[in-house]
């Protein structure tokens, strides 16, 4: 049976080697290079930036952690508030740059930051609260508008951990007053190498760029801050510019496949399974999620196997305060987290998905559902 492709979708040779060649022409190999200010440029220009600005990193992973270390460098309090429900990137930074984490709940249909949850936790740690890390789930684009406001009111500083929204920006992005992450893992809907981004306002640039680069910044190479190497090399930059030419044609592969999905979803009306919010109509993925309110992840994995496909549960098998390291940390009653896990489930969609492999996940949700 044919099964559904799962590897991601990189760059092919011939486009790579034209940047590749650019990098033996300049002799420059390590970071913040040529090639590393020509990704920079080609970001601001596309998402009209001029208040805000670019630094690239070595992974998503690393611009959260450098944005954690700059909020450690202002702030003498321990929480950071974010979501159980979450990647392991977000909750380690928290640990690594010196706080503790407080976990809050989600909404059902978005697998987004419950704002009302939020906004409780904010007032019962108001006295020991440094800061909040907001993490989009596969995509999911969280209102920036929204993020500003509850900066602003409870002067707070916020982490958007966009992770793989990258595709999913507007051009509306410069009126963020917040500190924004980004990756490009490979599995994302614009893969590269294992890099990632910060976007963020002009006066924070300094510090953050220094957080990547050992904790020192300017001319005199002063350690300021407590940082690491965090940076984003030539190399980096020569993969991820490959790639980023193909921007437009993955954002308009995956929204005619998502709109097939959404169309034939529709006309199934499955009573018991729930599509992430407004996934294809208004933000692209490279992975369809689901909730599924009566069918175990564990028996949904045998019975789409049977098609051929191979679905999992994105993130981690279970929410991140059920993990050993966390479990110590406060967090709310978290209903909708405990309601999800275990029946949450993914399935990958990369650009050259064909248009049998969508019938056959059609066919497999009729089937099973």
């Amino acid at each position: 049976m044919h099964k559904i492709k799962i590897k991601p979708y990189l760059a092919k040779s011939n486009i790579l080697n034209k940047y590749t060649k650019l990098i033996d022409k300049n002799r420059y190999y390590s970071n913040f290079g040529p090639l590393y200010t020509q990704s920079k440029r080609k970001i601001e220009k596309d998402l009209s930036l001029m208040k805000n600005g670019v630094i690239l990193t070595s992974s998503g992973h690393s611009s959260i952690l450098a944005c954690c270390n700059f909020i450690k460098s202002i702030s003498k309090k321990k929480i950071i508030i974010t979501t159980s429900f979450n990647f392991f990137s977000s909750p380690q930074a928290i640990i690594q740059s010196g706080f503790e984490p407080y976990f809050v709940d989600i909404e059902l249909e978005s697998f987004s930051i419950n704002f009302n949850n939020l906004i409780n936790a904010i007032k019962a740690n108001k006295n020991n609260l440094a800061g909040i890390i907001i993490p989009s789930p596969f995509g999911y684009p969280i209102n920036i508008n929204k993020l500003n406001q509850i900066q602003s009111k409870y002067d707070l500083p916020i982490i958007y951990d966009a992770a793989d929204t990258f595709l999913n920006f507007n051009k509306y992005l410069d009126k963020s007053k917040i500190m924004i992450c980004c990756s490009f893992h490979p599995t994302k809907t614009l893969p590269s190498n294992e890099s990632g981004l910060i976007i963020c306002p002009q006066k924070k640039i300094k510090s953050l760029k220094g957080s990547i680069s050992f904790g020192y910044t300017g001319v005199d190479r002063e350690a300021t801050l407590v940082g690491f190497n965090g940076k984003f090399s030539e190399y980096d930059a020569a993969i991820f510019l490959a790639n980023y030419e193909k921007k437009r044609y993955i954002k308009k592969k995956l929204f005619n496949n998502l709109d097939f999905i959404n169309k034939n979803l529709k006309k199934l009306n499955k009573k018991n399974l729930f599509l992430q919010k407004n996934l294809g109509k208004s933000w692209v993925s490279s992975k369809i999620c689901f909730y599924s309110k009566d069918k175990t992840i564990s028996f949904l994995t045998k019975k789409f196997n049977k098609f051929g496909i191979g679905i999992y549960s994105a993130w981690n098998r279970k929410p991140i305060h059920f993990h050993k390291l966390f479990k110590k940390y406060k967090k709310d009653k978290l209903v909708n987290t405990l309601k999800i896990y275990n029946h949450f489930f993914t399935i990958p969609l990369n650009i050259d998905a064909k248009k049998s492999d969508l019938q056959n996940i059609i066919r497999a949700i009729d089937t099973i559902f």
